[in-house]
This record gives C-alpha cells, sequence and structure tokens, in this order.
C-alpha cells in the first residue's frame, strides 16, 4: 500500500518506504541495512575531486565503483518483479511496435517515480551520492530535482528505444544548472547504448528544443540543430562496471543510441541542484517547501500532501539528504524520520540535543521553513568546539574600545581579496560594500548592523518583483531592494577561542540579534576576529577588523573585513535608546556613534514571520507567499531601518533608509520632530509626533547629540 506510513533511523531501510542508515534493530524482517558509507559532511575524496575537474572541463566525467552497483541491481529486479507491472502507465514508457511478454507489455524503456521501494525511493539521499554531487558543484549542499528514475535500453532495441540529444536544464530551468547521476546497474560497453556527450558543449549555454514528431518520437523534446561539429566533438565514456557512477552537467548536450547486444543496459539516475537555487526552478513539482514546527522535544513536525505518495516520497527525500549531507555535523545528523501517508505529517527526531539546532539549520539552509523561533533558541549550539552561549542582558558590561566605532564591510572570497590570497587592496569596493553595508559598534555592546540594497531598473522583472500579486506597481524596484535589505540589532559578546587559531590567542565575537528586518535563520552571527595591523600605509593598527568562520562551512566560507570609518571618538560618545511599551511589541533599538546614528525596528509581535526561521524574506515571500497570502508590500510592513549623519545636536539626517524612512529626510530636526524627556521619567525620552517610547540604555550627560531633551508637557 503506497499510502502506509513509514519511517527510518539515521540510514536505515525499512518497508516500505526507508532511507539509507547505520542503525539498525536487529531481527526485524522488515529492515535491510546499508553499509556504513562515508559522510558527505566530511571534505570531498580524491576520486570526487578528480570527477569535479573533469567534469568542469568536459562536462562529463565517470567515478569508478561509487556505490555498490550489483547489490542496487538486485533491488533493481525486485522491484522490476513486484511492483513493475503494477505501476501506472504514466511512469512507465515502453518500446513501441516492440517484442512483448506473456501478458502482452512491451519491454520497458523508462522509469519514473520509483517510489513504492525504499531503498530505491531515496537512493539520493545516499552519502556517497551526495558527496560527489557536492563536489561536482562546488561543495556545496545539494537537494535531489525528482524521485528516482530507472533508464533501460533493452537488448536489440529498434528506434524507440533511443534517446535524443537534449540538455536536461530545458526542463528544470534551474538558474544554477545541476548534475545527472547515472549509476550502472549492468556490465555495459559502448554497443550497449551508453550516453554520449558532447565535449564542452555545457559551455555553450541553453539551446532549442522541440518535440520529435516521428513514429518513435515523444519521450523527450531534442535539439532540433544537432550539427556537424556536435557530431566531431561528441565522446563516449567506455566500459562501466556495475557501480560506476557517470556525472554530467545540466547543460551538456547528451544523447543515447539503441542497445545493440544481447544484454541489458540498466541505470539509475538521480538529478541535483545547489540548495541555494531549489526553489527557484521552472516548475514547483521541483521545489517542495516544507513548513516544519519544533514540538517540545526538539522534534520536527511538517505537513506532506496529500494523496500524492510520489510528492509525499520527494519531500521526505530532500529532508533526508539536508540531514546527511550537513555540514556542521561530523558524518551527518542522526535521526529517525517519520511520515504518517493518513495523517499527511512527516516527523523528523533527533535525541541528540546539540544535534536538534543543527537539523534546523540544514533544513533551513535546504529551503524549508522552521516555526517556533524561542524554541529554537533554547536549543544548544556548537560550532567545532565552540559553545554558543545564550544572549545576555542589553548592556552586558562594555566592549573593548578597539570594537567601538562605525565600520563598512568590504567582503573578500574565501581564498582571500587579492593577489596571492592578500587582502584586498586599500579602498577596494565589493558588491557588499556598496550595497551600503554599515554597522555602528557602543561601548555597552549593543550594535546596530544595516546592509541597504539600491533599488534597480532589473528589479521590476526578477523573480522576487513576481513573487506575489501586485508585481506591475510603478513601485516595484523599491519593493524589493526593501526585501533585499537586511539590518539588526542586539549584543556582542567576546570570548577567548583558547589560541587554538592564533598564538597570541583568538578571539571569537557572537552576536546576539535581538531583531531585525530578515527572518531569523537559526544562528547568530558567530565569527572569529582579528586585525590587519596596516600594510604599505593602506591601514594603521586596530582600523580593519576581519571576521572568518569559526568553522568552514559551504554556506559561510568567506571572509569579511569591516574598515573602521574615520571619527573622531572620546570616552563620552556612543548612546543606546531601546524601544518600550511598544503597542505592536516591537522591538527596536537606536544607536548612536560619534555624528552617526542607525535605527532598526523590528516586526509586531503578533507577525507570524515573526515566529519563522527561513533563509531570507525574498526566499519566504517567493516560495510561501501565495500560501500565506503575502503581498510583498506587506512583508516589511511596520519594520523601521535608518542610518544616517549628524548634522548637529538634535538633527539626524538619513544617508539609507527603507519603510518610514527614506534618504535625505531628517528624522530629527530639532523642531517638530525632537525627542523629549517623559514627564514621570527622567530615563524616557519620547517621539511626541508617534507617542513611541525609548528607554535611555546608555547616554552620557555630556554627549548632547539627541539636543537639549526637553521635558514633555504632561
Amino acid at each position: 500500500d503506497e499510502r502506509a506510513s513509514f519511517e527510518s533511523e539515521a540510514i536505515c531501510l525499512k518497508h516500505p518506504f526507508a532511507f539509507a542508515a547505520s542503525l539498525c534493530a536487529p531481527g526485524d524482517p522488515n529492515e535491510a541495512c546499508s553499509k556504513p558509507t562515508a559522510s558527505a559532511a566530511m571534505p570531498p575524496s580524491s576520486a570526487n575531486t578528480e570527477v569535479a575537474a573533469a567534469l568542469q572541463r568536459d562536462g562529463f566525467a565517470v567515478g569508478r565503483a561509487v556505490v555498490d552497483g550489483r547489490e542496487l541491481r538486485v533491488l533493481a529486479e525486485e522491484y522490476e518483479r513486484k511492483y513493475l507491472p503494477k505501476k501506472h502507465h504514466s511512469d512507465v514508457r515502453r518500446e513501441k511496435n516492440g517484442p512483448e511478454d506473456e501478458e502482452g507489455l512491451a519491454r520497458v524503456i523508462h522509469v519514473s517515480n520509483i517510489t513504492e521501494m525504499s531503498e530505491l525511493a531515496h537512493l539520493a539521499a545516499d552519502p556517497r551520492l551526495i558527496a560527489l554531487a557536492s563536489a561536482c558543484l562546488g561543495g556545496v549542499g545539494v537537494r535531489p530535482v525528482l524521485n528516482t528514475e530507472l533508464f533501460d535500453k533493452p537488448p536489440g532495441g529498434n528506434g524507440s528505444t533511443l534517446t535524443p540529444p537534449h540538455q536536461d536544464n530545458f526542463y528544470f530551468q534551474s538558474p544554477e544548472p545541476g548534475v545527472a547521476l547515472w549509476i550502472s546497474l549492468d556490465d555495459m560497453d559502448i554497443d550497449a547504448g551508453t550516453v554520449r556527450f558532447v565535449q564542452g558543449s555545457h559551455c555553450r549555454g541553453l539551446r532549442f528544443h522541440d518535440w520529435d514528431w516521428g513514429p518513435y518520437g515523444g519521450f523527450v523534446k531534442q535539439i532540433d540543430d544537432f550539427t556537424d561539429q556536435d557530431e566531431e566533438f561528441e565522446r563516449d565514456v567506455g566500459h562501466l562496471d556495475p557501480g560506476d557512477v557517470v556525472v554530467h552537467h545540466a547543460l551538456t548536450v547528451h544523447h543515447a543510441p539503441s542497445n545493440l547486444t544481447s544484454g541489458r543496459r540498466r541505470g539509475l539516475v538521480v538529478n541535483y541542484v545547489p540548495e541555494n537555487v531549489a526553489n527557484y526552478m521552472a516548475d514547483d513539482l521541483y521545489q517542495p517547501v516544507l513548513e516544519f514546527h519544533v514540538g517540545e522535544a526538539g522534534n520536527l513536525t511538517a505537513a506532506v500532501q496529500a494523496n500524492w505518495p510520489a510528492r509525499q516520497v520527494f519531500a521526505a527525500t530532500t529532508v533526508q539528504c539536508a540531514l546527511v549531507g550537513w555540514h556542521g555535523v561530523e558524518g551527518g545528523i542522526k535521526h529517525v524520520l517519520r511520515v504518517d501517508a493518513d495523517a499527511c505529517k512527516l516527523t523528523v527526531e533527533i535525541a541528540e540535543p546539540h544535534a536538534q539546532r543543527q537539523a534546523v539549520l540544514a533544513l533551513i539552509e535546504s529551503g524549508h521553513v522552521v516555526h517556533g523561533v524561542e524554541r529554537v533558541r533554547s536549543m544548544p549550539l556548537r560550532l567545532g568546539n565552540f559553545e554558543v552561549p545564550p544572549p545576555p542582558p542589553l548592556c552586558n558590561g562594555g566592549v573593548p574600545d578597539a570594537h567601538v566605532g562605525v565600520w563598512i564591510l568590504r567582503r573578500e572570497d574565501c581564498d582571500g581579496g587579492g593577489e596571492g590570497g592578500k587582502p584586498p587592496a586599500c579602498g577596494a569596493k565589493s558588491d557588499v560594500a556598496q550595497e551600503a553595508a554599515l554597522r555602528l559598534q557602543s561601548r555597552c555592546g549593543v550594535f546596530v548592523d544595516v546592509q541597504i540594497s539600491r533599488p534597480s531598473i532589473d528589479d521590476a522583472s526578477t523573480d522576487d518583483a513576481s513573487c506575489s500579486s501586485g508585481s506591475d506597481d510603478a513601485d516595484a524596484p523599491a519593493l524589493v531592494a526593501d526585501l533585499r535589505s537586511a539590518a539588526s540589532a542586539g549584543v556582542l559578546t567576546l570570548h577567548s577561542d583558547g589560541g587554538r587559531q592564533s598564538g597570541d590567542g583568538g578571539i571569537i565575537a557572537v552576536r546576539h540579534r535581538f531583531t531585525g528586518l530578515q527572518p531569523w535563520n537559526g544562528i547568530d552571527c558567530v565569527r572569529r576576529v582579528g586585525w590587519h595591523r596596516g600594510q604599505d600605509g593602506c591601514a594603521a593598527a586596530d582600523d580593519v577588523l576581519v571576521e572568518a568562520p569559526v568553522v568552514d562551512r559551504s554556506c559561510d566560507s568567506h571572509a569579511d573585513e569591516w574598515h573602521r570609518v574615520e571619527e573622531p571618538l572620546g570616552d563620552h560618545s556612543s548612546a543606546v535608546l531601546e524601544l518600550v511599551d511598544d503597542p505592536g511589541g516591537r522591538r527596536g533599538y537606536w544607536v548612536v556613534v560619534g555624528t552617526w546614528f542607525g535605527v532598526v525596528v523590528g516586526r509586531p509581535s503578533g507577525d507570524f514571520l515573526e515566529d519563522m526561521l527561513c533563509k531570507s524574506l525574498p526566499h519566504a515571500v517567493k516560495t510561501c507567499g501565495e500560501r500565506w497570502e503575502l503581498e510583498r508590500r506587506d512583508a516589511t510592513r511596520g519594520c523601521e531601518v535608518a542610518f544616517g549623519r549628524v548634522d548637529s545636536p538634535g538633527v539626524f539626517r538619513v544617508t539609507h533608509g527603507m519603510g518610514a524612512s527614506r534618504e535625505g529626510a531628517l528624522l530629527l530636526n530639532d523642531s517638530d520632530r525632537q525627542l523629549r524627556r517623559d514627564a514621570a521619567d527622567d530615563g524616557i525620552v519620547v517621539e511626541p509626533w508617534s507617542g513611541r517610547r525609548w528607554k535611555i540604555r546608555d547616554l552620557p550627560r555630556d554627549f548632547a547629540v539627541f539636543g537639549k531633551l526637553k521635558r514633555v508637557i504632561a
């Protein structure tokens, strides 16, 4: 029964559905255990590195003995006996005008949506395949695009068994093309109809495809301008043994002739794409987004689509891939996954407390969303050997003077920003810097980070601009820019890493986020910090702060350079205000350092985005906006972000802003827009024009940046 519930433990294979695993209860007749395998969380093997290099060069490559092909062949033959005769004809393509069996069925050429037999249904979650696909896509996390497929070339097949020239990404339309892994089940040579590839065609873009309307056509759309030059660069893969894996790029032109031998030519196929583009493909069939809820015991549950077994299995496989291949835990995340098809519910159980938070991070990175911010915050988090501490009180005693100031971000690549891995040249700007990434760090520990995205003409036609109704608004570019902007406020704490990374003892900085514009992604900013001590007069000591990952992860491998903005600072030149008594329950912070200010006001407490974790606001609107009836213009409603300069005491001019605060506007004007002290509480200042109340957390008496602060008339 395809609708029966299924579960798996780590890499346990259970009937009728299951995943790959390492721990199995002995004596269970419904279980079959796979052998322990290498983890995708480990660095790629030298063999995978060689395959990736050949793929980048030629558009295809062969990995030898990647999996146990003979074991998979036994499973495939069992599948053919038990399930194939009952499978719906829409998932089975057969030879036309060829020989038939005693039941009048023609020979099979292609089987899609293999869901009935767990060992094959969740083949994409095999750590060896994940590791190979990840290496071929640059070390990123990967997700499958489809359920497992079986391709067959029956012996002596006619013209209906050939596969015409095509490119896989014509169907998927992935912004970053993925890879297909073709797993050999039989011994085969080129006469058996192995796939042929046009060498280097992956570098020449997507070509036009059309249907083959001939007597044997209809299987795939094909390239109708296959030229003599294509034939000149056509290459085969030679002999294949069971367990060999042929990898090809989704833009590589390929085809397969009929099988001219007396033996079978079978292969199982899994298609992968990078996690970061899985939700931006042509058809939502390829991009299941699950909404998880965190239970009291740390279990994660999500609804799955009713009465669609293929969709349920595919959704479960994407979850399994995310957890098995997660780089944050060596060996992947051990877990139990169950799907109750009758209740349409998927449940992930993680026994180890530290792995629960890592599982949330893995699912978010894979494109899913999670509800339950406070429960996730309560989960312990370990990055390498560093135990991330819980958030401290708002003003936690202060930070060293070297960290206090106004900073602008210039990002360098993970291998260094300049020649020989040196930092970028003084004054060089990155895309991030051009997007106005700025930070104000106060002396008492409170910070404001602001990254304002500039509106672009192209924004009116991007995926983000069309992700909800109202995409034809005249202000679409500005709305999209707001979605892409990022701002957060919180408290900085500094911790010793025990000197493991540097002879004089390194420092780990944790920026505990208290509020922000973007939904939380499950982890605060935790970075190892150091200083560029000056180079050729470019930067003086302590003027360039370098932040690098505590643990090198594929999704967070870059180093950040924060350059101090020249600003004379004395002992009493920073101030902090905290929003209190807000009717909507919003949290907000105002930080002033010298002649610079930053303000961030987050979401109302009743806003469902406030309790949701995901990759980003554009991702949330793009993937779930229709389901949540979330309009693009409402996604940032109630949030305020402003960054600018103090023209004079009590006069604050916005240089970068969104929401109610736009560039060039005066946030304070020392007149009708002037902060005043509360009539009854000297520790509170009030905005007379809005009624908002701000608690003074740090305001030296001789720092008159807000002007005279007259008292509100009772």
